[in-house]
């Protein structure tokens, strides 16, 4: 998400330099001219995308007339704003309307490019950023966003021109010097990799995502101190960044880095234990030795405190089966405690940086809790004795230890099969606050970033958010059944494969369950040719 931030930053410039002369030759415009100027500069300078949504709303639907050109203007800032907050319809829509008004903006056809890459369109993106170069050749960042586009296509050396044409117009560039680090760590140039990460330090220190990829970095090449640094470096830079220029200064917020190397740190320390805790140490060799595809499968049913659940070892199985016929490595495991599903949870994310896909799939109980989503180990009791954080698997540090824009990462969930803790209030953490468990799991709107064709986070559940799955009446859920059928199919793209799952689901309860996915993949990911 930084990498996008860095990207309308820079193009947010040239709207406000439009706009500065336009307020100044507009004072007299109808309406109450004080009223005007203040939401006017809200609606263009605000660091705050909410106020800066309601401030442009106020004026495209005030009394006062706007010139066509001050109408396309505020579209195109609201537009921005929606984008900050990743509601892409209408961002696109304020967009778009903002363009037919007044087609010569290259600001907003570089947010929208921006955008359409983001949501797969590559094609049209590389449109967008076509006209915007044509208006504004000398504007590197708009280079730079090229080259994303292009690398999204997987065309690494077309991407790596369009950042050295971007570093020719500006030297100082920092999402050039990002963006070949990214393709170098795809392509395997990881010493080229590190090289553009130390450049863009260089220019700024303070920018958490560079520490993030660092330590990604160095986990790809098996140099676990030298990530466990860049993980805690960068946990001690700020949660937000102001990039102050004359034209405004947009926060960048870093919360989401900052949650990554958390969990990274996490998931070392956990790997650590779990080494010096066995005579086996592994070889240098093994340390070293990648796999294409991983996956990590738990079921879990013996539950001791929530009602058992009789078909999630037999849906583990039935799975980790089927993934290991199609070249996964299946790390499996059947009625895990919260111990042993930490130690299982690490063992895989630890080894996920050498991966090109990693699966997660769990079966068992899942819950939410004041809004976040958690993974019921069989152990768990939420009598109120220990606090959050020592009963369940929170879902969000999964996620985090798994974000990495060089990667596909696919989590299933056939969970919340019922309420396990009915009418439960738990205490969050050792402060004493306590929330009450609700049935069902959440809308997962965290799913990390992308970067190349074939990257990003889906997240698949057995049923829609805040529903119950059925866990079947025969050996198998219905939602397991119909995944085992179609996940081995070759040549089916992951996200038509779940669309067959969901049909046969639907068929197969009566409508009584539909599942239901959220994705930031960007292209066609295929589990097996």
């Amino acid at each position: 998400m930084h990498r996008f931030v860095l990207l309308v930053r820079d193009f947010i410039r040239v709207f406000r330099l439009a706009s500065l002369a336009a307020l100044v030759a507009g004072a007299a415009l109808a309406g109450p001219a004080a009223a005007r100027s203040g939401a006017a500069d809200t609606c263009m300078n605000s660091d705050n995308v909410d106020a800066k949504i309601a401030a442009c709303t106020d004026l495209l639907q005030g009394r006062a007339k706007l010139s066509k050109f001050d109408r396309a203007k505020y579209h195109g800032y609201r537009g921005w704003a929606y984008s900050q907050k990743r509601d892409y319809p209408r961002a696109l829509a304020d967009l778009d309307t903002s363009l037919t008004l007044n087609p010569n903006q290259f600001g907003a056809y570089g947010t929208r490019a921006g955008i359409l890459k983001n949501i797969g369109e590559f094609d049209r993106a590389l449109t967008d950023i076509d006209a915007c170069i044509r208006l504004m050749p000398r504007f590197a960042p708009a280079r730079s966003v090229r080259g994303d586009i292009l690398r999204a296509k997987s065309d690494l050396d077309g991407a790596l021109r369009e950042y050295d044409k971007a570093l020719k117009i500006d030297p100082t560039d920092l999402g050039a010097f990002i963006g070949r680090s990214l393709a170098f760590r795809i392509g395997g140039r990881l010493d080229e990799a590190e090289a553009e990460l130390m450049r863009a330090m260089a220019l700024d220190d303070r920018v958490a995502e560079l520490y993030v990829a660092k330590g990604l970095l160095a986990e790809s090449r098996q140099n676990i101190p030298d990530a466990r640094e860049a993980y805690a470096h960068a946990l001690t830079l700020p949660k937000a960044i102001v990039f102050a220029n004359k034209h405004g200064s947009p926060i960048i917020d870093a919360t989401r880095q900052r949650e990554i190397a958390r969990a990274r740190l996490a998931v070392l320390d956990e790997a650590a234990k779990a080494v010096s805790s066995t005579t086996d140490k592994p070889s240098a060799d093994a340390a070293r030795n990648k796999v294409t595809k991983l996956a990590l499968v738990i079921g879990n049913g013996a539950y001791r405190s929530a009602s058992p659940l009789a078909n999630p070892p037999h849906d583990a199985k039935l799975i980790a089966g089927q993934l290991r016929g199609i070249g996964f490595e299946a790390i499996e495991g059947i009625d895990l405690d919260r111990d042993s599903m930490r130690k299982q949870l690490a063992a895989f994310l630890a080894k996920a940086p050498t991966a090109q896909i990693a699966l997660v799939f769990f079966a068992g109980h899942g819950l939410q809790i004041d809004g976040h989503n958690y993974l019921v180990p069989v152990d768990a009791r939420l009598d109120g004795d220990r606090k959050l954080a020592d009963e369940l698997i929170d879902l969000d540090f999964v996620l985090a230890g798994l974000d990495d824009k060089t990667r596909t990462n696919v989590v299933v969930l056939d969970a919340c099969r019922d309420d396990p803790f009915r009418e439960k209030r738990v205490k969050v953490d050792a402060s004493g606050r306590s929330v009450e468990v609700r049935a069902g799991l959440a809308p997962q709107s965290e799913l990390g970033g992308a970067a190349t064709s074939g990257t990003g986070m889906l997240l698949a559940f057995a049923t829609a958010p805040g529903q119950v799955a059925l866990d079947g009446e025969g050996g198998n859920s219905p939602f397991s059944t119909a995944l085992a059928r179609h996940i081995a199919t070759p040549g089916l793209e992951v996200q038509q494969m779940l669309t067959r799952v969901r049909s046969e689901v639907v068929a197969a309860t009566g409508g009584k369950q539909v599942p239901w996915s959220n994705s930031s993949l960007l292209g066609e990911v295929y589990l097996t040719r």
